[in-house]
């Protein structure tokens, strides 16, 4: 190696004839200030499904605020997670003839945002779409812009 190329050795990736690409990753790698995880972190916290129990419990009675919110807080649990795998299961067994119009409504609008990685929310739709007309309530009005 010629005297220059050892002196600015910090400044210029070394040739081939002077170190093997391996080595030169391996030095790379080992200046490297941040050091980012290969996997995402598991998350710790047990899952907390009560907000489902109290929407399916809210049965076809009309839900308080204090219920809508639960049910929204426990959405976003599960969307803060990225869980979209269980809201589409979720979704795809959630008796729409047993909840409140209001629940349905919750659930869609507060996952419309990420509905294309929930499998089951366009079958969740037409579900609510139907009960809402069985219901004698106006679906289009209701579900306007989710529809």
């Amino acid at each position: 190696m010629d005297e220059s190329r050892r002196l600015n050795a910090d400044r210029y990736p070394p040739s081939l004839k002077d170190v093997t690409a391996q080595s030169w990753r391996a030095r790379r790698r080992s200046t490297c200030l941040v050091q980012f995880p290969l996997r995402r972190p598991q998350a710790t916290n047990k899952l907390d499904l009560n907000w489902l129990a109290l929407a399916v419990a809210s049965n076809r009675a009309k839900s308080s605020t204090d219920t809508i919110k639960t049910v929204i807080a426990g959405l976003n649990a599960l969307l803060k997670e990225r869980r979209f795998k269980l809201l589409s299961h979720i979704f795809s067994l959630i008796p729409v003839s047993m909840i409140s119009p209001e629940i349905m409504v919750a659930l869609l609008r507060t996952t419309a945002a990420v509905n294309e990685l929930i499998p089951a929310w366009s079958s969740l739709l037409m579900r609510v779409r139907v009960e809402l007309d069985a219901r004698g309530l106006p679906s289009k009005k209701i579900l306007i812009g989710l529809i």
